[in-house]
Order: structure tokens, then sequence, then C-alpha cells
């Protein structure tokens, strides 16, 4: 009777297992032999994995970036183009303003060769000498034709006009007249 319990026991136990692993429940064997064995399904669970892998792989990279990559951004920025310090800043002012004075000594020099007045300066300093000195040449090309136009234009407007008449009276200097009497007589 004991070896009737036993088998019943045993049996019991048995079909317990079964209906466990029947009812949805597989084991761990059971899973590897239907990865190995079944392509439908090691396809299945490699879809499933590599789905899962993905996001996660996503939500870590998106996770450093919100994080770190600002900082790398900025890090790379700073060595390429260091930021200046106030001193630094100061030491270029106080250069640029030395440049240009010394522009401003060679300027006044060239306008004194040209003879032209420092007046002047202002619109025909350039960016560096040479561009001062191809100014200051237009300039003085400029003036001086105008200058010469204009006082063409005055010399045909008087000669031109009969501006000038010769003297006509009889009475005239070269006559025999004096001149006291071309003042009293008029």
């Amino acid at each position: 009777m004991e070896n009737t319990e036993n088998q019943t026991n045993t049996n019991i136990e048995g079909s317990e297992s079964e209906k466990s692993a029947g009812a949805g429940e597989i084991t761990l064997e059971q899973f590897r032999n239907a990865l190995e064995n079944n392509i439908e399904c090691k396809g299945y669970f490699d879809s499933l994995c590599d789905k899962t892998v993905n996001t996660r792989l996503d939500k870590g990279i998106e996770s450093w970036k919100e994080q770190n990559l600002s900082n790398l951004i900025n890090d790379e920025i700073n060595k390429r183009y260091p930021q200046k310090s106030e001193t630094e800043i100061a030491l270029e002012k106080a250069q640029e303003e030395k440049r240009q004075l010394e522009l401003q000594i060679q300027y006044q020099s060239l306008m004194a060769e040209n003879s032209l007045p420092l007046e002047v300066l202002d619109f025909v300093a350039g960016a560096d000498t040479k561009a001062t000195i191809k100014n200051i040449e237009k300039f003085k090309s400029f003036v001086e034709n105008t200058a010469q136009r204009m006082s063409d234009k005055i010399v045909k407007e008087k000669l031109g006009a009969g501006a000038y008449a010769p003297p006509t009276s009889p009475k005239s200097f070269g006559n025999g007249g004096s001149m006291w009497d071309i003042v009293y007589n008029k």
C-alpha cells in the first residue's frame, strides 16, 4: 500500500508539474530548446531583444546628450576660441589706439608733403598708408581739375562776354591828355 501511495504521490506531483507547465508556464530548459530548435521562436525573441536594447540605448544616448553634450561643445568652443581676460582686451584696445595714432602721424606728414590742409585728412585717410596715398592723389587730382575748370570758366566769361572793352574816347592817356583832364571833364 505504501507503494501505491508513493506512486500516486509521484503521479500527482508529475501531473501537477505537467499541469503547471501546460498552463502557460515553461521551464528554462524548454525555453532554451525552443530557441535552439524553432527558427520562428528564435526570430521573435531576437527582435524582441533588439527592440528592448535599442529603446534602452536610445534613452541612454538622449540622457547622455542632455547631461554631457552641451559641456563638451562649450569646452571645444573655448579651446578653439579662448575667452579673453579683461587685461587682454584692454591691451588689444591700447595697441589699436597706438596703431591709430601712428597712422595719424604718418597721414599728417603725407598731408604736409602734398601741401594739403589737415582739415581734409578725415576724407582721405584710408585703412593703411597705401590707401591713404592713393586717396590723397585722387583728391589732389580732383581739386586741381576742378580749380582749372573753374578758372577757365571765369576767364571765358570775362573775355567771351565782352566784359573788356578797350578805351575808344579821344581823351585817353595815350593821346596827350592827362589823367586830371579826364577826371575834371567828366
